[in-house]
């Protein structure tokens, strides 16, 4: 058996049961909160005992006297362009057992679960403040986004927040549209910018990247 030294003030202990006595192994509090100080004796953390850095001030517990979801709240969406945007979410608890897939869900109805878009940023054994890319979104479009959390008793979600992609905006490629300094296209602003450009058709063009043009269709319903 352990006990903490610095909490109880008492650096020599002895504990007695019904054949005779046995000597208490004392430790400082940060050895009291650390699980191979007791896994070391023996103690088994796969199905009895629990230590998590929250629960019973940060000492080890009884798995059946944490069972809980985890506790996570959502926070404003932030750098918002007309196809993506930072979804923010803070996991407060990550419950017990701890967090097996954690991250952002999204829709364009109300009430997003994790049957939704959704984000996979993995497993969780601790309160922290997580971001998750939202990818793929349709301009001038307004989503719903919920943080969630899951571990083996179901899933947690926070607060339901709601944000607005930006309309697609022209944006001029770096180059000069020559043969010899042709212009650039990474994005799908740039891309856009050439069919406001007719005047430019004419010109020289390199796309750089991968290009999700699929956004377009709600600028361009006959599919143009």
């Amino acid at each position: 058996s352990f006990w903490d030294t610095q909490s109880s003030g008492f650096s020599n202990g002895i504990g007695s049961y019904s054949s005779g006595t046995y000597t208490l192994t004392g430790c400082d509090t940060a050895t009291m909160k650390t699980e191979s100080t007791f896994t070391s004796a023996g103690w088994n953390f796969s199905t009895i005992w629990g230590l998590d850095g929250i629960y019973n001030g940060g000492y080890p517990f009884l798995q059946w006297e944490r069972m809980s979801l985890p506790i996570i709240t959502t926070q404003s969406v932030t750098n918002i362009s007309a196809s993506s945007a930072t979804g923010n979410g803070t996991i407060i608890d990550p419950g017990f057992p701890h967090v097996t897939q954690h991250g952002l869900c999204w829709n364009t109805a109300g009430m997003p679960s994790v049957s939704d878009f959704k984000t996979e940023e993995g497993p969780a054994d601790s309160a922290f403040v997580f971001i998750s890319q939202l990818l793929i979104l349709n301009n001038n479009t307004t989503y719903h986004v919920r943080a969630y959390a899951t571990n083996t008793l179901g899933t947690a979600y926070g607060d339901e927040v709601t944000f607005t992609t930006l309309a697609i905006q022209a944006t001029q490629p770096a180059g000069s549209g020559s043969e010899s300094d042709p212009y650039l296209i990474s994005n799908i602003e740039e891309l856009f910018w050439i069919s406001q450009n007719s005047i430019k058709w004419d010109k020289y063009y390199i796309q750089t990247a991968d290009i999700d043009a699929s956004l377009t269709s709600a600028l361009y319903p006959d599919g143009s």
